[in-house]
């Protein structure tokens, strides 16, 4: 239970307590501290299994008013591990910076970020911007080739995120997270789904059933009952979820590889965004946002489109990337069922139309005003779904090329 009182702006009336009661996360016992900074709330358990929770403050649901208090409950989500303390006062460091922030600003020199985003754009974890012409099911992130480690025991990390593109503009139409971390057939590997039927996270449970993820969990990938490797499901601000790539360290304690965040509009595309927590891992991946180099012999030529002016003008490249594109159907990689029939019925319309797609001066400049609208003025910082003002340019290109090649207000 975490216990909550109002210190500020309470005029004459004493104010009462909140009470309110995790309902996602059930931490053993009491913390042995807990602290408010900046707007935010921490629980520490130092007993050395549960470590530090962050109840979200912003889901509080007050389900009874009682005479001297308030009750209700609220999600909560896992933060860092904890050693085991015997002792511990709680107090707070004033000056400090907030102990457990969002995942790091990806401005930031020491991460790296890929995405894929329209239809669809892509940018790698070296900075590479391309647009794919293709449709299919491809890796669009592979981390391995590192092991998790608890005391004298290692296995190989493997952790893949599959994208399926698809429909006349080979919008990004599936996510498929696929954690094969383990040093045996019989480690209990984790899925997770997401489609654009309908928005909602998927995870595939141990008798082959799936079943919704709507509120924050670690989903652990165990081997010989220890967990190694876990998908770490929590909420993004404005309640969106995203998706913490987890292994365990020397120290026996979860390490955080990278986090996918997705935004995805029911029945029509979502876009998404993989953030490296440290860009020494950055050389360990491979896939579609992976560190090409920026190697040749992936390109299409793309001097004979109608579109190839405007191409040439927001900098990108054309490519088809068939090193990327799995020859297994969704079930085959470890999809449901339902899903597949749901890609499959996209994919029977059609591909890419950007070959039939023109642009002329004036319906750029009438882009450029449609997009402007929704995202801001260019010549001023902005906050955009990849990042802050380093990537806003580019997203900027992405949507006057989308809107101008067939796009516009949904």
């Amino acid at each position: 239970k975490v216990w909550v009182q109002q210190v500020s702006n309470i005029g004459s009336t004493t104010p009462k307590a909140i009470i309110l009661t995790m309902n996602t996360t059930v931490p053993s016992g009491a913390s042995g501290a807990a602290w408010a900074f900046t707007d935010r709330v921490y629980c520490a358990y130092n007993n050395g299994n549960d470590g530090v929770f962050e109840p979200l403050l912003s889901t509080a649901n007050i389900v009874s008013n009682l005479a001297n208090r308030r009750e209700g409950t609220v999600d909560a989500v896992f933060r860092s591990p904890s050693d085991k303390e015997e002792s511990n006062d709680g107090m707070n460091c004033i000056t400090a910076v907030p102990p457990f922030p969002p995942f790091p600003s990806t401005s930031s020199t020491t991460t790296a970020v890929g995405a894929s985003d329209g239809d669809p754009h892509i940018h790698t974890l070296d900075g590479e911007h391309y647009l794919l012409l293709s449709q299919g099911s491809f890796s669009f992130w592979h981390y391995s080739g590192v092991d998790a480690e608890v005391q004298s025991k290692k296995v190989p990390v493997d952790f893949e995120v599959f994208a399926h593109y698809s429909g006349h503009s080979s919008y990004t139409k599936g996510l498929l997270l696929v954690d094969r971390s383990g040093a045996s057939a019989q480690a209990s590997h984790q899925i997770m789904e997401l489609t654009a039927e309908d928005c909602r996270w998927r995870a595939k449970t141990p008798d082959g059933s799936w079943q919704l993820v709507d509120k924050p969990v670690l989903l652990a990938n165990s081997e010989d009952e220890d967990e190694m490797t876990a998908f770490n499901v929590a909420r993004s601000k404005g309640q969106k979820m995203h998706v913490e790539f987890m292994m365990k360290s020397g120290a026996g304690s979860f390490k955080k590889i990278g986090t996918l965040y997705a935004t995805c509009k029911p029945h029509h595309h979502m876009n998404m965004k993989m953030a490296m927590f440290s860009q020494d891992d950055v050389h360990l991946v491979k896939g579609q946002v992976g560190p090409h180099g920026h190697e040749t012999g992936r390109g299409y030529r793309s001097d004979h489109l109608p579109a190839a002016s405007l191409l040439e003008t927001t900098g990108q490249k054309l490519r088809r990337d068939q090193d990327f594109l799995t020859k297994k159907d969704w079930t085959e990689l470890g999809g449901s069922a339902s899903a597949k029939a749901y890609l499959k019925q996209v994919d029977e319309e059609g591909i890419a139309l950007l070959q039939s797609q023109s642009c002329s001066k004036e319906a750029e400049v009438a882009s450029r005003a449609t997009c402007s609208k929704f995202l801001g003025n260019p010549a001023t910082p902005q906050e955009t779904f990849r990042g802050p003002w380093t990537t806003f340019q580019e997203t900027f290109q992405d949507c006057i090329f989308d809107v101008c090649t067939g796009g516009g207000e949904a």
